[in-house]
């Protein structure tokens, strides 16, 4: 198979699934390969190039690990694969005073979620501010998150394994700030709601019990939540709905979901326990 640093881990990883344990080998963040659940959301997401980055390698360190295995260079590659990408005219008329900065890596090493942390730091940037994220890796879904809410961002690579991201609260009326695209035509967008208990009891109970299905995700490690629940929607026949447990509000699920036509209710009954309530808008 012919691959270049923009070739997904989850082609090389179908080609010839030894190509795990040889990229696992290369760095202690890559290891993550050998879970199936965890493989299973960063192989699809990530390319060659981002993933030797996150393991602090090279892609010339990835190739030389899976030329034994069938792999071989594309003449079709990128050249400059580590070249900074210049910082926007935005970033650069900010004074440091305009940056608040929030360093989650000691949260993640902890094992905590740092995306309430986050959001609440954001909350308090002011228009015409930034908040400034450091991390290990670039945060992705948190990018694609505040994008979809006219937030600027940019990412700057310190390191293999230091990672600024930088997300700008510009004026209303700034030409730089994204629109939100609209919606295909003839497809429905979904709706998030936070419901009282009795609302979300409310309308739960418009679903017999033989077009509801029940699943409880709260024992799960993460990210076995999101893909259960993901799962579980794929395969919901028309008119039937998805009744959840789970012990928080899945943020980054309900990111994934925002584009698709799925109607979400949320009770939040204590800090750990959270019921949903998923179907196809109608």
């Amino acid at each position: 198979m012919l691959i270049n640093e923009k070739t997904r881990v989850s082609e090389v990883i179908r080609a010839n699934k030894g190509s795990i344990d040889a990229l696992a080998a290369l760095a202690r963040p890559l290891e993550k390969l050998r879970n199936p659940l965890l493989r299973k959301v960063m192989a699809s997401r990530v390319t060659l190039s981002e993933a030797a980055r996150m393991g602090g390698c090279s892609f010339e360190d990835m190739l030389k690990a899976l030329r034994p295995l069938g792999f071989e260079m594309s003449d079709h590659s990128e050249q400059d694969i580590s070249g900074a990408e210049s910082a926007p005219e935005w970033l650069a008329r900010l004074s440091e005073e305009q940056i608040m900065n929030f360093d989650v890596r000691a949260l993640l090493a902890g094992g905590t979620d740092p995306l309430k942390e986050i959001m609440a730091k954001f909350k308090q940037v002011k228009e015409n501010e930034a908040l400034c994220i450091m991390v290990n890796f670039k945060p992705v879904p948190l990018i694609n998150l505040l994008g979809k809410k006219n937030v600027l961002t940019y990412t700057r690579m310190l390191s293999p394994t230091l990672f600024e991201t930088y997300f700008y609260k510009a004026p209303v009326d700034d030409s730089g700030v994204k629109k939100a695209e609209p919606a295909s035509p003839g497809v429905k967008a979904g709706a998030i709601f936070k419901d009282s208990e009795t609302a979300f009891k409310a309308v739960s109970e418009k679903f017999s019990p033989e077009k509801l299905r029940v699943i409880d995700v709260r024992a799960l490690e993460m990210p076995g939540p999101m893909q259960t629940i993901l799962g579980c929607l794929a395969a919901l026949p028309e008119r039937h709905a998805l009744y959840v447990y789970h012990k928080r509000i899945p943020v980054y699920l309900l990111e994934d979901l925002a584009d698709k036509a799925f109607e979400v209710h949320i009770c939040q009954l204590s800090d750990t326990d959270v019921r949903m309530l998923l179907f196809k808008s109608f």
